[in-house]
């Protein structure tokens, strides 16, 4: 034993560092006793940490503390008192300092104290409470047996359960344990038992699971990423299926059901009953090991952990609840973008269309591009498929964008966000000095998608399938999630709005203005947003939002939307007079006495031939504009109102209203029109039509966006190109395809209406605002795609076509693939040897083949064919019993007559005891292939073949796939049955029926023959007695 002075561990031969001293519960300090001069020291036992209110308790806490008095031997009641308050700590000592006032705690004995510490720190406890508790315990997942029991114990020490605590704790271990094969075998012994035996019991059935686990975990090890198996090309068997090596584990044992055996196995196609899964039996399914170990059968897992928390920060904000400052995170929906499926949606997949020749290189620039900036990832499979539409901009680069109002919005939930009123809004900006606007770069576009999410809006191009891995422009829900996160993230902030991509900020100082404008720009900053520079506008007097002009004195209108009216030309003729005339009349209802205003114009109309715009035909004039921008007609801006959208086209310009519907009346928000370009006038109809609608919704986006509203037209084809539900037609003019991408952005629903229900649109468009410039983004360029070559271009010869083919890296790629990959793995294996043939049939079912098929939606089939008519006969079984064999055999016997000889593999139904007992008692010769030699029943592997690639392409149809697979089978077997064969050079339906009439009518015609036939059967021929046995024993 060593000893050493306080403060000298380090230097102890088993110090403080030292691993002996650790493991000993035995600390020792000096204590000085002055005997004759001498100092000897002590053995102080044990050790007692200070007393942690928050997570120790009292009661055992002093329990510890008598022990380590006794052991001490400190039996003197001043020494303990003074023991107990240098162990407890200050802030125990501090409390009860306070709890002895005005006393000290050294002037209390040594059992006060501890009563004043057990009322402070251990409270008397509901007995009740206790048991609810206790009674509500269940084992947890990855809880032992041992943890299990220690905790009911612990559980039960406030129970006061008494005498009746041994049978409470039996009966609670009992019924608390997981369900399984550890309480399975609980359950079999009595009930009498005692305790300790049921927990021994539990603990040894637990020591043998676990066993298992770890013997079928050496058994079958994790591969490592650098030893994945690789596709094998050499492949020694027929119909496509695994190589036969490859169904054995490292101990010899069949992956798909466990035994050992050659060849392939029968449940190879086995549906499991434990996971679901094709290919293994429920005995031998991995889906039951509690292991991070994965066995890789058939494809590779990966998992992947995200955390949300690296994507976007958390918004936390402080609350005072009570006098509590608390920290809080501000729910502001997931921190990446959720679209939600509407039940029993079907998904769609539409196969990629084809591009124009001159864009390709263009299109595939830019796939790369997004690939680069991790905008895609290319897959190989999805059930979703959405075409690509290539959009040629003016500075000649090309944008893509999917056609999504095709496959997924129609089946998207829709979001039902409310957007906020403009009154709400402005009431905000109250008192503000100077504005500033800021805007988001691509909106929506900055927001990722979740995995899910990026299947359901996958692009089918020319080079494949690529994940979006953000909002896409083209989702309906985009907008009003866009909003709510948006309004959610400035949530508390002063002065500040926004409407979906658009925020203002303001304040009544300029220094309150900054400080405001640097927390919106933080908070933009941590949530990963980007702004868009040159469209942001700083501490401006005024500013224009939403219609508005918005300065410090208030809000007034904006003269854009309106300039349509004010900006007007007089009518020169007498047709824009009658039009003009049909827009006011359309606002009669709101403006009294119109027709005496109108009536100077009127006259107009009644004079024959003669056009006289006279001074009083100007002063009406001027007068009903007036009208139409004042209050009667024309209304603020309100989301929660109806929105209609009309728009006209004339020969001499285009125009736009936005209306709501205010107790089903119509009312103007604002109008747009201008004059069409040079070029422009040359279009088509059509065009000028869609360039209307083009107009107008980019003219009104502040408010069409993210909103639901009315396209109204009165040109009837414009309802095919841009339907809501329609594709985007793809034979059409590049700017056609241009405008109807982005239409497809907005929620709306074109609505056709007549001539004579549009006249503002239409008195708009023919005395359209004299427009001299147009900016860039309504320019249409002068230079159109033409798909068809020039003359100078063919021929080609045959050497720049594959010179060219050398250079081109895809078609480098295809001739890979062609020459060395999948065709070369799924093509037939050339044969060892020259085939010996099967003798030729002579009559109908002499000779027949069969073979089982499947799993085909969970189901297995039988085929059976004719060797000399290739009649083929396919039965739906449920198992591959040797009885339900028999019957279908039976079956079709009865049918076609009885063969000489059947030929199938070795398969254990085909040759069970039952199934050769049958073909025994009906004379039927039976001849199985080689093992490992399915060659040798050609015919039926043939027709399995057949029947399999045929079945699967129906299903591959999507019309197909939807039909029942038994209606399949028949259309199938009929086509079959009445098309020539490629042997027989004939149907199999005109061999088997033709021969097996002459067959019956030679019989019955014949009567030489009969007689004879009569007298074999009373001879007692082989023949005849064989006929006569198959028909009894059948």
């Amino acid at each position: 034993m060593y000893f050493c002075k306080i403060g000298d561990e380090e230097n102890h031969p088993n110090g403080i560092n030292g691993q002996k001293l650790k493991k000993k519960t035995l600390h020792y300090r000096k204590k000085k006793r002055r005997k004759n001069g001498e100092i000897k020291m002590a053995v102080i036992i044990g050790r007692v940490e200070e007393f942690n209110a928050n997570a120790d308790d009292w009661t055992i806490y002093q329990e510890r503390l008598d022990q380590y008095f006794a052991a001490n031997k400190i039996t003197e009641g001043k020494i303990q008192v003074a023991t107990l308050i240098s162990l407890v700590g200050a802030p125990t000592y501090k409390l009860l300092r306070d709890l002895c006032y005005p006393d000290l705690p050294k002037s209390k004995t040594y059992a006060e104290l501890c009563q004043l510490l057990v009322k402070q720190y251990s409270p008397q406890v509901s007995e009740w409470r206790e048991r609810i508790k206790f009674y509500d315990l269940q084992q947890e997942i990855n809880e032992s047996i041992s943890e299990w029991y220690a905790r009911i114990r612990s559980a039960s020490v406030n129970c006061n359960f008494g005498a009746q605590l041994t049978e409470v704790l039996k009966n609670k271990f009992v019924v608390g344990l997981r369900k399984g094969k550890i309480l399975d075998r609980i359950c079999e012994e009595p009930t009498t038992e005692e305790l300790s035996k049921l927990v021994s019991t539990a603990q040894r059935k637990e020591s043998v699971l676990e066993a298992e686990i770890n013997k079928i975990q050496k058994k079958y090890p994790q591969p490592s990423s650098s030893q994945k198996p690789r596709p094998n090309d050499n492949r020694q068997h027929s119909r496509g299926e695994h190589n036969p090596k490859s169904q054995v584990g490292p101990a010899g044992e069949c992956k798909h059901c466990g035994k050992r055996h050659g060849g392939k196995c029968r449940f190879a196609y086995y549906k499991c009953n434990k996971c679901s899964k094709i290919g293994h039996l429920a005995n031998i399914c991995h889906s039951k090991l509690k292991s991070n170990n994965f066995l890789e059968v058939e494809e590779d897992l990966y998992c992947i952990n995200l955390n949300v928390n690296q994507i976007c920060n958390p918004f936390i904000v402080k609350v005072n609840i009570d006098d509590t400052v608390l920290e809080m995170e501000i729910d502001s929906g997931a921190a990446i973008s959720c679209i939600k499926l509407k039940p029993d949606s079907k998904p769609i997949f539409c196969k990629p269309r084809g591009i124009p020749l001159a864009l390709k290189e263009l299109i595939d620039k830019e796939l790369d591009r997004m690939i680069e900036d991790k905008v895609l990832n290319q897959i190989e499979t999805s059930e979703w498929g959405t075409p690509l539409v290539p959009i040629l901009k003016n500075d000649g680069t090309v944008r893509l964008c999917g056609d999504y109002k095709t496959t997924v919005n129609k089946h998207l939930v829709e979001v039902n966000y409310p957007l906020p009123r403009i009154e709400e809004m402005f009431a905000k900006l109250h008192g503000g000095q100077h504005f500033t606007k800021i805007d988001l770069n691509q909106a929506y576009t900055q927001f990722e998608l979740d995995e899910d999410e990026m299947k359901l809006l996958t692009w089918s191009t020319h080079r494949g399938l690529f994940t979006v891995n953000r909002m896409p422009f083209g989702i309906s829900p985009a907008s009003a999630k866009f909003q709510k996160y948006i309004e959610q993230l400035f949530m508390g902030m002063k002065n500040v709005i926004n409407f979906l991509d658009d925020i203002l900020i303001t304040g009544p100082t300029k220094k309150e203005h900054l400080e405001t404008l640097e927390k919106v720009l933080k908070k933009l900053d941590e949530a990963g947003l980007t702004v868009k520079k040159e469209k942001c506008k700083f501490f401006q007097d005024e500013v224009e939002y939403l219609g508005h002009i918005i300065d410090k004195n208030g809000l007034r209108k904006t003269k854009d939307k309106i300039s349509a009216i004010t900006e007007a030309p007089q009518p020169k003729t007498v047709t824009q007079v009658r039009s003009f005339c049909g827009m006011v009349n359309y606002y009669s209802r709101f403006v009294p006495n119109l027709a005496a205003i109108l009536r100077p114009i009127y006259n107009l109309l009644s004079q024959n031939g003669k056009f006289e715009w006279k001074p009083e035909c100007e002063k009406a004039f001027k007068k009903i504009k007036e009208i139409l921008i004042s209050d009667a007609c024309l209304v603020h801006f309100d989301p929660k109102l109806p929105i209609t959208l009309t728009t006209d086209a004339s020969n001499e310009g285009i125009s736009a209203v936005l209306n709501h519907i205010i107790d089903g009346e119509e009312k103007m928000v604002g109008c747009v029109s201008r004059t069409l370009m040079p070029a422009e006038k040359n279009y088509a109809v059509v065009h000028k039509e869609a360039l209307a609608i083009y107009y107008g919704v980019t003219k009104f986006h502040q408010y069409l966006w993210g909103q639901k509203w009315i396209l109204k037209t009165d040109h009837k084809p414009l309802l095919a190109l841009f339907g809501e539900k329609r594709a985007t037609p793809i034979m059409q003019a590049n700017r056609l395809q241009r405008w109807a991408t982005y239409l497809s952005g907005f929620n709306y629903r074109i609505q056709y209406i007549r001539g004579k229900q549009n006249p503002v649109a239409d008195c708009l468009s023919r005395v359209p605002r004299n427009v001299t410039t147009i900016s860039n983004e309504y320019k249409e360029d002068g230079k159109y795609i033409n798909f068809a070559a020039t003359s100078n271009s063919l021929p080609i010869d045959m050497e720049t076509i594959a010179t060219a083919t050398k250079e081109d890296k895809e078609l480098l790629q295809i001739t890979r693939y062609v020459t060395g990959k999948w065709p070369h793995e799924t093509r037939q294996d050339p044969p060892r040897a020259n085939p010996t043939p099967w003798p030729e049939a002579k009559t109908p079912y002499e000779r027949v083949h069969i073979d089982y098929l499947g799993p085909i939606r969970h189901k297995m089939y039988l085929i059976i064919t004719c060797a000399y008519s290739k009649w083929p006969e396919v039965y739906q079984v449920n198992s591959l019993r040797a009885d339900e064999l028999e019957e279908k055999l039976r079956d079709c016997f009865a049918r076609w007559g009885i063969p000489k000889l059947l030929v199938s593999d070795n398969g254990r139904s085909l040759v069970a005891i039952p199934t050769e007992e049958f073909l025994r008692r009906n004379k039927i010769q039976h001849r199985t292939s080689p093992p490992f030699h399915p060659q040798s029943n050609g015919a039926a592997e043939n027709s399995v073949k057949t029947f399999k690639n045929k079945i699967k392409a129906l299903l591959l149809d999507e019309k197909c796939n939807r039909e029942n697979i038994n209606i399949l089978i028949s259309r199938f077997l009929i086509s079959y049955r009445n098309t020539k064969h490629a042997i027989t050079k004939e149907t199999p339906a005109k061999l088997l029926i033709e021969a097996a009439q002459k067959i019956q009518g030679g019989r019955c015609g014949n009567g030489q023959r009969l007689q004879n036939n009569k007298q074999k059967d009373l001879d007692g021929s082989e023949n005849n007695k064989t006929a006569g046995k198959n028909y009894i024993h059948l």
